[in-house]
């Protein structure tokens, strides 16, 4: 099959040379044998962080003439995108549905950050989403779409032949209240190493100890001053404040617990370390909780996220929330250990620091259910064969 494909080749730009998604989306079509024009969407990000009306615009005059060109060289029979919007205009994929190929639309995190697709996912096709909650926000719209849940590829993410050196790990970006999680791990007595962006950079950093405290001196009012606030503020206003005072309140936890266990947070690793710390830690934790559109005052919720199958795949012995999502992916206690909450997750992983074996057997269990079931080669060939190109 001939698949024009426009992606970005990072999940995470802070992290130098990461290309997660370059080989989660564009390696296992290649796999499976298929032909693949393959154009990077990073200038679209660029447009779309900086909110730049021109680099919009050259990003998308660039899409249209790539296809053009390749599309007359020899016909494309599918287009695959990742795209939201402020990264392109509407009148580029209008023109590329002109010529009759059918456009796939990949999103993720669309229980709590729905508005980055929800105004362009009628120009597609088909939208896919990694989120099974996510239907109903679709459906909502009238748009078609595609529960197409994460996985990973396994020619990159498997296990690696190294001795388990580290008890417990956590990779990923210090977001939302994983540092609460991650603290009280550490206050029960277990060595928990955490590495991604934020933790080492963030944490302890005398730049944000001095914004927190100007934060702090700009709403410390009188008594009174507070009460007529709150008795005259807007919904929003009020909001704000509360934002920004769990900010503080982070900040300064932060503080406190690099202080106390300075040796358990890191920087960002890269892709070929990421790999072969899945291996060597003796249990792996992941946390599938987020915040409603990114705001410390919206509702907590949970979803699932690449981790959950790169570290299973990885052959990790996976810690992680429970929610019958995940429990739909992975046999719970089976295949991955799962929590209900902190109480719970420091129980079991002091169980399964002192019971390896049973730990293996679940380490073992995990990774051959993810080869089964949970590769983005997989995934492909279950798209196509919804799409109708397959028996």
């Amino acid at each position: 099959m001939r698949i024009f494909q426009l992606i970005e080749f990072s999940t995470n730009p802070s992290v130098p040379n990461n290309q997660t998604w370059y080989r989660n989306l564009y390696e296992p079509l290649i796999d499976l044998g298929h032909d693949v024009i393959l154009v990077s969407a990073d200038a679209g990000r660029k447009a779309l962080f900086e909110k730049n009306e021109k680099l919009r615009k050259e990003f998308s005059e660039i899409l249209v003439r790539k296809f053009k060109e390749e599309n007359k060289k020899n016909k494309f029979e599918l287009c695959f995108f990742y795209l939201m919007e402020g990264m392109f205009e509407p009148w580029a994929i209008e023109e590329i549905r002109s010529a009759n190929i059918p456009i796939c639309n990949f999103s993720c995190n669309n229980i709590h950050q729905f508005n980055l697709v929800e105004k362009i996912s009628h120009l597609f096709t088909l939208n896919l989403y990694s989120e099974k909650a996510a239907k109903e926000k679709f459906d909502a719209i009238n748009v078609n779409s595609l529960w197409w849940p994460m996985a990973s590829n396994p020619k990159y993410f498997h296990p690696v032949k190294v001795e388990p050196a580290i008890d417990v790990s956590f990779v990923g970006g210090m977001y939302g209240s994983r540092l609460e999680y991650i603290y009280q791990i550490l206050l029960a007595g277990i060595d928990l190493n955490v590495y991604g962006p934020g933790w080492s950079d963030y944490i302890g950093s005398k730049k944000k100890l001095f914004y927190s405290i100007r934060q702090f001196k700009n709403m410390s009012k009188s008594c009174i001053d507070e009460v007529l606030y709150f008795i005259n503020a807007k919904q929003e206003l009020i909001e704000r404040k509360a934002e920004s005072s769990y900010k503080i309140w982070l900040n300064n936890l932060g503080e406190l617990a690099y202080k106390k266990f300075p040796h358990s947070f890191h920087t960002k690793i890269s892709d070929v370390e990421l790999v072969e710390l899945y291996s060597k830690s003796k249990i792996t934790l992941g946390f599938l909780e987020v915040f409603d559109n990114h705001k410390y005052t919206g509702r907590r919720l949970k979803h699932l996220h690449l981790r959950d199958f790169e570290a299973v795949l990885s052959g990790a012995l996976y810690c992680t929330d429970y929610t019958d999502e995940m429990a739909e992916m992975f046999e719970p206690e089976k295949e991955v250990i799962t929590c209900f909450d902190i109480h719970d997750r420091i129980d079991k992983i002091k169980y399964f620091l002192k019971n390896e074996e049973k730990g293996r057997m679940i380490r073992t269990a995990g990774l051959k259910r993810a080869l089964s079931d949970h590769t983005y080669q997989k995934r492909f060939q279950q798209l196509f064969k919804f799409l109708g190109f397959t028996k």
